[in-house]
């Protein structure tokens, strides 16, 4: 199948973790937004709501995403395949959403405020659900 073969291939060009961390980022960021308009009862839909509001900002930490990824692999067995050291390999850069990222610059510290990697990478995901053009 086209899966198997799309898999296979990026296993051995050694994007696949890559791509599951980047994808595990996006699906992080929408599960906080989603868990934090259930609690505010205010829906954070553009990037400059979500990057500006106290609680998004706090829980948008490395720690925060590897609970995600400790959940949420019964939804997506691919992230048991991501260990935490992985997360926090500087060494690849990989094309999400028409830009290069690597999965540990974005949850650099110190603050999200200061993070034009994750901002960027925020701000993508978020015109991408939302729909809304760049």
């Amino acid at each position: 199948s086209d899966l198997s073969t799309s898999e296979e291939a990026m296993r051995a060009l050694g994007t696949w973790k890559p791509i599951i961390i980047l994808e595990g980022v996006q699906g992080f960021i929408l599960r906080l937004l989603d868990r934090i308009t259930k609690e505010a009862g205010v829906p954070l839909t553009t990037p400059e709501a979500a990057l500006s509001h106290g609680r998004f900002n706090n829980l948008f930490n490395h720690k925060e995403f590897l609970t995600y990824i400790e959940r949420f692999q019964y939804k997506d067995k691919r992230l048991k395949e991501i260990t935490k050291n992985d997360t926090l390999n500087h060494n690849w850069s990989c094309k999400f959403l028409g830009s290069f990222f690597n999965g540990a610059d974005i949850f650099e510290p110190p603050s999200l405020r200061t993070n034009q990697v994750a901002r960027h990478f925020i701000t993508l995901v978020m015109n991408k659900e939302f729909k809304k053009a760049p």
